[in-house]
């Protein structure tokens, strides 16, 4: 059976939390955030004149109310894993109407706290100054039952003081694109961000130049909720070394340094060199992790590499169909600067290249004879048989970390335009796949997910409008 090529392989496979046996909560109005959430502990701005742009100074945060979806809603989807794994929740909360109002951002439960982070960024090797959490919403901090501490995130909740040209909106299309990425890489075991659930209305419309053309047209609002154990990127910091507030980088580096890295010694006077190194090494860990499954994440602008380690805002990303290093999924990159061979470089792991991390080696050093360089996705497993290690052994190694299916452009796309006409069927039908996806999955097998993209797909682009 041909499977998705994998580059790398795990030396150490890294254990997963056992699910808690706990019966897990069906009544959502009795579901709560801790309060209040560490982040209180940070400066946040109050400006009542949320949703004006304003350059923010002196605070990480700015305090700021959801800005419901309005007309009539449809549940697209939700991650049962996300919600019973990490919010405890059993996924038959989803069909209650309180779940639904809140992910339209339409009901808080007891304990939020609704923040938009407040970060700066290079975007294409150029200082674009503030940035900023701009359609997106923290709603608050929960603690689950085995004592993980997550904080849920509406994306396309509604303007912010960081909306500098958009509406504060996300459309279906990049919804049901992160949705899914953010689900199936976790499952691949590439460090990610999460997502829970997604809404979209019938009634509330964006407009939105998909391609640059001065072509814009309608399309319908969405609402995803993803989920990350903290939300801090390169982007937080360099804000404030570029506004002159170094007393507030060194509280928010202590905080973060308390809060996600408690092993490190805070009264240690190399703590921030300790620190750097290990979210550099992190870092590397996940680029390794992308790299192995084809994955090329499209903007790797520093607004996006998170502080944690974790792939995080699924743009213009794209998992390859044909193996080629200078793969560029986003037409908006004209240069090639975020191509799939420059993504070690681009991240904050170039900056400790002396130091490779030992836990990645390249899987061609476990046997693989030969591999079809004319698409990606298929492997041919001749694997000849070394010392006391059976052929079948390798085989079966080889199988249980090279995926069958990834979340190409196609099958994607596929999924989006049948949601357009609110058929969600195809979008849950991938979070489904990639639960598994080493596993043949019969029906993906009939829709032709492990064969050769179709003629069609070739003509798809993508860039970095939502």
């Amino acid at each position: 059976m041909k499977r998705a090529f994998c580059v790398l392989v795990p030396l150490f496979q890294e254990t997963k939390v056992t699910v808690s046996t706990m019966a897990k909560l069906t009544d959502f109005k009795e579901w709560k955030f801790r309060s209040p959430p560490s982040y209180a502990e940070l400066p946040i701005d109050e400006n009542p004149q949320y949703n004006e742009p304003v350059a923010v100074k002196n605070a990480v945060f700015s305090k700021v109310p959801t800005e419901p979806l309005t007309g009539k809603l449809h549940l697209v989807c939700v991650s049962e894993e996300a919600l019973s794994d990490i919010l405890d929740l059993d996924p038959k909360v989803a069909e209650t109407e309180e779940f639904v109002d809140f992910l339209a951002g339409k009901y808080l439960p007891e304990g939020g706290l609704t923040v938009s982070h407040r970060y700066g960024g290079y975007q294409f090797g150029y200082w674009a100054d503030q940035l900023g959490d701009g359609r997106a919403h923290i709603l608050g901090e929960y603690v689950n039952s085995k004592g993980e501490c997550w904080q849920p995130q509406l994306k396309g909740s509604g303007e912010t003081p960081y909306s500098r040209f958009g509406d504060g909106r996300a459309v279906l299309r990049s919804s049901i694109r992160e949705m899914i990425a953010s689900e199936a890489c976790y499952h691949l075991g590439v460090p990610t961000t999460r997502a829970a659930g997604l809404v979209v209305s019938d009634d509330h419309k964006v407009w939105r130049d998909k391609t640059y053309s001065g072509m814009a047209r309608q399309e319908r609002a969405a609402i995803v909720m993803r989920v990350a154990r903290a939300w801090y990127r390169l982007g937080s910091f360099e804000i404030l070394f570029k506004r002159k507030e170094p007393q507030l980088a060194e509280t928010l580096a202590d905080f973060i340094i308390k809060h996600h890295f408690p092993h490190i010694d805070i009264n240690d006077a190399d703590k921030y060199v300790n620190w750097f190194s290990e979210v550099a090494h992190t870092n590397l860990d996940m680029v390794a992790s992308w790299q192995g499954v084809g994955f090329t994440h499209g903007v790797l602008n520093t607004d996006n590499i998170s502080l944690l380690g974790d792939t995080i805002d699924y743009g213009p990303y794209g998992f390859m169909d044909h193996y080629y290093e200078h793969y560029v999924p986003n037409s908006s990159d004209d240069m090639g600067r975020y191509a799939f061979n420059k993504q070690p470089d681009k991240n904050i792991s170039c900056k400790t290249r002396s130091r490779r991390n030992p836990r990645w080696r390249l899987v061609t050093r476990e046997g693989f004879a030969r591999h079809d360089a004319e698409h990606f996705g298929r492997l041919h497993l001749h694997i000849p048989t070394t010392g006391r290690v059976s052929e079948e052994s390798r085989r079966q190694r080889m199988l249980s970390v090279n995926p069958m299916y990834v979340p190409r452009n196609w099958m994607l796309q596929e999924a989006i335009a049948d949601a357009d006409n609110n058929d969600f069927h195809k979008v849950r039908l991938l979070l489904k796949i990639f639960k598994d996806p080493y596993s043949v999955n019969k029906e993906a097998e009939i829709l032709g997910y492990s064969s050769q993209p179709p003629s069609w797909s070739y003509g798809l682009k993508l860039s970095c409008s939502s």
